[in-house]
């Protein structure tokens, strides 16, 4: 049996990836381990954007995957960019192994709120199940109540469900059946 890892880096609350995996184990119907923690990545900190650049710490992510490693998702309280866009709340390889969660801009104190736990665990779930999806195969779906429906800020992370529209449920459960060759 092959696992989903989660990979801590940085300062990360461990019951928050604990929830995570919880929902990544219903949601994809796989096993789920919590790997040991990483340092903050500042070998792929841009002082001239104050962020992270998202490409080679997924890199790094990939490297900690064994041959028991189905996919792994990084996990990060890190701000993370790519040069094209202004930030990023994750990224991933599609059909890929490694996936990338930055909860950075998940928390309400990123835009000046109180703190509001209940809703950085929904919106990382969201989030953790989008990167995931793609690992999959999965692309961005223009179904606005899809969990893979593309989002480029905090309101629209909000406003999609947890859930797969049923087209990419399709997707996702010929890509994850039991019978499928993982080798």
């Amino acid at each position: 049996m092959k696992w989903i890892c989660i990979l801590p880096i940085g300062d990360m609350d461990q019951s928050l990836l604990e929830e995570l995996s919880e929902t990544i184990a219903h949601t994809f119907s796989r096993k789920v381990r919590i790997l040991e923690g990483r340092e903050k990545p500042h070998f792929a900190y841009d002082s001239k954007r104050q962020q992270y650049m998202s490409v080679p710490v997924l890199g790094r992510v990939l490297q900690c995957a064994d041959a028991e490693t189905e996919k792994i998702l990084g996990v990060t309280d890190v701000d993370i960019c790519v040069p094209v866009l202004r930030f990023v709340f994750g990224q991933a390889q599609l059909s890929g192994r490694a996936a990338l969660l930055s909860i950075a801009r998940l928390q309400q104190q990123f835009y000046g709120l109180p703190e509001d736990r209940r809703l950085l665990v929904t919106r990382a779930k969201k989030e953790a199940a989008h990167e995931l999806g793609h690992t999959y195969g999965l692309v961005h779906c223009r179904t606005p109540r899809c969990v893979m429906h593309y989002s480029n800020s905090i309101r629209e992370v909000d406003a999609r469900p947890l859930e797969f529209c049923s087209d990419c449920l399709v997707l996702l459960r010929q890509r994850t059946s039991p019978g499928e060759d993982r080798e």
